[in-house]
């Protein structure tokens, strides 16, 4: 029992001073925040937000739709933009992923696509269905795979 409680109290202790998000409204984000969101896109409409912190660095996540495309955009706490993430449809996605996909996953249906930019580099986060399995695969965009989830 008292190796149970040990084990409790460790897994508690390491997942909450490792990373938490919390679901906030778009009014209590920072100013700075907030502006360089308005700045960058003026004309979105924001859906939801959070707040994270990850050991000890905190950032804020604004989820928006402009016109028909669904954005996520992360900042860190002074406003710097961190990274986007706006949903594709598959005629957007570049050549060398199309063939890459085909190729690789020949029974595979595509469910989502995500365009990634963080620190100028580009990624294609695609959710694929593969007898009935669902897993993501990261492309850079020349068709390489970076990563699978």
């Amino acid at each position: 029992m008292k190796k149970y409680f040990i084990i409790l109290v460790f897994l508690g202790l390491t997942t909450s001073g490792y990373s938490q998000e919390i679901k906030m409204s778009y009014k209590a984000l920072p100013a700075n925040v907030l502006q360089a969101f308005r700045s960058n896109y003026p004309k979105a409409r924001i859906t939801g937000a959070t707040k994270e912190t990850v050991k000890g660095e905190t950032s804020y996540e604004i989820s928006c739709n402009d016109s028909t495309t669904k954005r996520d955009i992360h900042y860190s706490a002074d406003g710097k933009l961190i990274e986007t993430e706006e949903e594709i449809t598959v005629d957007k996605l570049p050549n060398a992923i199309s063939n890459a996909i085909s190729k690789q996953f020949t029974k595979g249906k595509i469910m989502k696509i995500e365009l990634s930019v963080k620190d100028f580099n580009t990624a294609y986060e695609v959710l694929i269905r593969d007898k009935k399995k669902k897993f993501e695969v990261v492309f850079s965009p020349d068709g390489s795979v970076v990563s699978t989830k």
